[in-house]
């Protein structure tokens, strides 16, 4: 390895993408780590190490995202969990770490200035739309408030979620739609690939499917990216408001003010998973952003920013704090 290191720095390679499922797992890759610096520190490349950690994070992953990050080559540390659902869990064979592990963790990360994210998965085999937003509130509660990447649940081919028993089994309904490649703009080349996506399941009907959906969009769009994460907040701490009470309203004003900002990009994001429930896909070719495909907060906090004259006061705002009454029994 440390000679492919001296050829990747001699070669100025800027991004390094490690397939290893579970770094920080095994003794060595603190070593393997420290080479990959000496040699960013001696050459100025690679730049930057792109990691999948182990996903019951430990304090072998710590030491080894602080030795990337004081060498300014960390793309932050995955805190991931599938879900937040003992019964989804089991159904899906997997374990967690801890919720109060991960307040620690993120803490722990925090003051050492080195960013995490979250990743979790809608749609899971035993999962509602309940357990699923209380999900979302546990992480949020956590802490982690600016990197919460939420996913669709994909069917790969010899994973046990394409068996067909398993499938009858939990009542796994999905549709074939083209593949989301994040961050890129449509390739001219006429195949298209595609995947297929679970949109309802025994314990998750195709509506609820929608109200998870356009959930994770507004968590992640106006809160994980700071349009409206302050006020959230503020409303939690400081009036007993849950995070999943104050989104739940949130799209539920949207829902029935169609015509204002809010509700014009809640018919839009509708329609993107309508889109997607029916095997399409859905079309960013509005406000210049040119059929940009990416995950659905980044274009629609890009539409707010662009947007930002459509609801900029011309006299100044006073906020009152909301009453005691709307806080969650």
């Amino acid at each position: 390895m440390q000679t492919e290191f001296e050829w990747f720095g001699k070669t100025r390679i800027e991004l390094l993408y490690n397939c290893d499922a579970n770094y920080g797992l095994l003794r060595r890759d603190f070593s393997l780590t420290q080479s990959m610096v000496d040699v960013k520190i001696k050459c100025g490349f690679p730049k930057q190490f792109r990691a999948a950690y182990a996903k019951n994070s430990n304090l072998k992953v710590f030491e080894i995202a602080k030795l990337l990050n004081d060498a300014d080559m960390n793309k932050g540390v995955t805190l991931s969990f599938q879900s937040l659902d003992d019964r989804t869990l089991e159904t899906i064979k997997r374990s967690n770490i801890k919720v109060q592990n991960l307040q620690e963790l993120i803490g722990l990360y925090f003051r050492e200035s080195i960013p995490t994210y979250t990743e979790i998965i809608m749609a899971l085999p035993g999962e509602t739309y309940d357990t699923f937003a209380n999900g979302i509130q546990q992480i949020l509660d956590a802490g982690q408030h600016d990197g919460l990447n939420i996913y669709v649940c994909i069917v790969i081919p010899n994973a046990e979620l394409a068996d067909p028993a398993y499938i009858a089994q939990h009542g796994i309904r999905s549709v074939k739609t083209p593949v989301l490649l994040q961050h890129s703009s449509p390739a001219k080349d006429p195949l298209v690939e595609y995947y297929d996506i679970v949109v309802e399941t025994n314990d998750l009907p195709e509506q609820d499917f929608k109200r998870m959906f356009l959930y994770s969009w507004v968590v992640q769009a106006y809160h994980c990216l700071g349009l409206t994460q302050y006020i959230a907040i503020y409303a939690r701490l400081q009036f007993g408001i849950s995070f999943r009470t104050f989104y739940e309203r949130v799209l539920d004003f949207a829902e029935r003010n169609p015509q204002s900002l809010l509700g014009r990009e809640f018919q839009v994001v509708s329609k993107i998973v309508d889109d997607a429930i029916e095997g399409g896909i859905g079309d960013w070719s509005f406000l210049g952003l040119e059929r940009l495909y990416g995950p659905l907060r980044k274009p629609h906090f890009s539409i707010w920013s662009a947007r930002r004259t459509s609801f900029t006061p011309s006299s100044p705002v006073s906020f009152v704090p909301c009453p005691r009454t709307l806080a969650p029994t």
